[in-house]
């Protein structure tokens, strides 16, 4: 209980919290409603199509396995591929008789394919399983290794508490994930209905509810995630350093990855690709799936292997661990790298003895407090939400995008010739079939393929002038602007610039700030509180250069990292989208932009500087703008937050 009460103290709650909030708000992010109505109804076409052919497929499946059963080549007794046949045709038998209901899926569907809530409780689990080897880098395991039988007892009190947080961790994420996903997609009422409602689950060949094999989902999960901190925190003990196990873990999970990517199902070696830390992260597309392995009449899901394999391992590896950790000596010897590790930090401490005072607070800044994983993640945050966070456009917009780019900008006449050269057609075309109306009501014959032929070409027009009803809106718009504000607006598309300055574009938007000030609350509080925790104020106060000197260079510190990280960050988002989108006319008026001139007469637009400035300022004027009233809230929030750790004397 001492043990537990020690790992799982403020900062690790702080920390289950803050990983909690942030996988629901990815969850939300990744799975955001679509709004594009032709979307929707592909999608719902595509799944009323996959429940009406639901059973076929299945009664397909056990047809094609009794077919196979007739060939000699498959009816051998005692062969793997006869016993495969017989076990497929058994395990579909138990769905063919399930109803698939039209209900609401999606939030399910949602849920169960979003794996990143894995990977924030294995974060949370690395900090909490870092902190346990603190007493090596400190000298502390000292005192526990010559404790009468104190090692063996402490090695097994560790993978309690590995056990006791994991499976709490993953419960607390796993549920609050699930909860988030009924909020925002809905089907509490269906959860009842057959998991095979979802077109994911077509081979799934349990006759499950929803609500059940998410119950199932969580228990082998929690397995798994248990037992992957157990083999991790195997790995950490055989390792003197921890740092030099946390390198090594991180280099077999790159290793691991490249398999998984590398190693086709079909291969010959696909028992890697099964066997893989990929899969027991994201466990849901294992379990989910339908192929077996075997041997000889033995058949056997590769679920069950990769679970059985991974259970297995973790416990010889928990089992060696905990005898290591009875025979590992403190300071027995010193290696090769731990040398070159020390010599490398001497020669470092020799060049920053050589530098300006203010270099030396921004290295304390980044390295010392360790906020370069702050970092670190703050980059990772921001490259995932630029590229997952993509709008796909139809061929039909991209082509009006760039005839835009060619004959768009201030004057917009190319586009007002083509309209009245569509106007004119259609006029032409309906004056000729007119005059077959009247031929017709005068009972003379008529050339029919001729009458068909217009009538085809007035339903082209009229289509083609439907699709081009953006360029009259937008011509319009024009004028509206000019009558109203005084202001030529340009004739640009809004596509892109929706994404990038739109409503489209909120939630990616929203993901950076959040990393942006979670970043810079985390870097600018342990900053803060570096001195006092380590004693080292006592110095800064007695120091002959003087304390309000030392103070300044930390808060100038502060203010340098907080303006260059927020110039690589927003510079990052505007790289990314400029490379996915375009950013063209970035001179035209800021209110060319049919979104913003709509918001004109609107809220804080509706009069004074605000409405002009939106009226006078160009798109690039727009997008500094809000670069700047970013900056400004960071370095606010920053040297705010260490003013308060710096002032607070009790820090905890």
């Amino acid at each position: 209980m001492q043990e537990l009460k020690r790992i799982i103290n403020y900062k690790r709650i702080i920390l289950l919290l803050i990983a909690v909030t942030v996988n629901v708000v990815f969850f939300l992010y990744d799975n955001k409603p679509v709004m594009d109505e032709d979307i929707i109804n592909k999608e719902n076409v595509a799944h009323e199509t996959y429940i009406k052919n639901y059973h076929e497929e299945v009664n397909a499946i056990i047809d094609n396995a009794d077919k196979l059963k007739k060939y000699s080549i498959f009816n051998k007794a005692g062969s793997f591929s006869y016993a495969n046949i017989l076990q497929t045709a058994r395990d579909f038998e138990r769905v063919k008789n399930v109803i698939l209901p039209e209900d609401e899926y999606k939030g399910v569907q949602a849920y169960t394919t979003y794996y990143y809530q894995y990977f924030f409780t294995m974060l949370v689990m690395m900090f909490v399983i870092y902190d346990m080897f603190a007493q090596r880098d400190n000298g502390m395991w000292s005192i526990t290794y010559s404790c009468a039988n104190g090692r063996i007892m402490y090695a097994i009190k560790q993978t309690r508490v590995i056990v006791v947080t994991g499976a709490f961790t993953h419960t607390l994420i796993y549920w609050s994930t699930f909860i988030a996903a009924m909020l925002q997609r809905g089907g509490v009422r269906d959860l009842v209905n057959p998991v095979q409602t979802i077109e994911t689950f077509d081979k799934f060949t349990y006759p499950w509810s929803k609500i059940k094999y998410v119950t199932v989902l969580y228990l082998i999960s929690m397995v798994c995630i248990v037992a992957l901190c157990i083999t991790i925190w195997g790995v950490f003990v055989m390792f003197r350093n921890r740092v030099y196990a946390l390198v090594t873990m991180l280099i077999f999970a790159a290793v691991e990855q490249f398999i998984y990517s590398h190693i086709d199902i079909h291969s010959v070696w696909n028992g890697l690709h099964y066997i893989n830390i990929i899969n027991i992260i994201n466990i849901n597309a294992t379990f989910s799936s339908y192929r077996n392995w075997g041997v000889g009449t033995y058949v056997f899901p590769v679920f069950s292997v990769v679970l059985f394999v991974h259970i297995i391992c973790a416990g010889v590896i928990g089992y060696i661990a905990i005898n290591v950790s009875a025979s590992m000596k403190p300071y027995k010897n010193t290696t090769f790298i731990k040398r070159f590790t020390d010599c490398v930090s001497a020669g470092c401490q020799k060049i920053l003895a050589r530098i300006p005072f203010l270099f030396k607070e921004i290295h304390k800044f980044i390295f010392t407090s360790h906020c370069g994983w702050v970092v670190v993640v703050m980059l990772t945050v921001t490259a995932y939400v630029c590229q997952t966070g993509q709008y796909h456009y139809t061929d039909d917009n991209k082509y009006m995008d760039s005839e835009y780019m060619l004959h768009g900008g201030k004057d917009y006449t190319y586009f007002q010739d083509y309209l009245d050269n569509l106007y004119q057609q259609r006029d032409e075309l309906q004056a000729d079939i007119d005059d077959y109306g009247d031929i017709l009501t005068r009972d003379e014959s008529v050339d029919i393929g001729s009458y068909v032929n217009l009538k085809t070409k007035q339903q082209q027009i009229l289509k083609l002038i439907e699709s081009r009803r953006e360029y009259a809106d937008k011509i319009e718009y024009i004028g509206h602007m000019d009558e109203t504000f005084n202001i030529r607006a340009w004739m640009i598309s809004d596509r892109g610039y929706e994404v990038i300055l739109g409503k489209k574009g909120l939630y990616r938007r929203i993901m950076v700030n959040l990393a942006l000030i979670c970043g810079f609350i985390l870097m600018s509080a342990d900053a803060g509180r570096l001195e006092r925790v380590s004693g080292m104020i006592l110095f800064e106060h007695s120091t002959a250069l003087g304390r309000n000197k030392m103070r300044c260079n930390k808060y100038l510190s502060c203010i340098t990292i907080t303006i260059i990280m927020t110039v690589i960050i927003c510079g990052m988002e505007f790289l990314w989208m400029r490379h996915i989108y375009g950013i063209p006319y970035m001179n035209a008026p800021v209110v060319s932009l049919t979104f913003m001139g709509n918001k004109l007469g609107m809220g804080l637009y509706a009069s004074g500087i605000l409405k002009w400035m939106l009226l006078h300022m160009t798109i690039w004027q727009y997008m500094l703008m809000q670069f700047i009233m970013r900056l400004v809230i960071c370095l606010i929030l920053s040297v705010g937050i260490m003013k308060i750790t710096r002032s607070i004397k009790n820090i905890k």
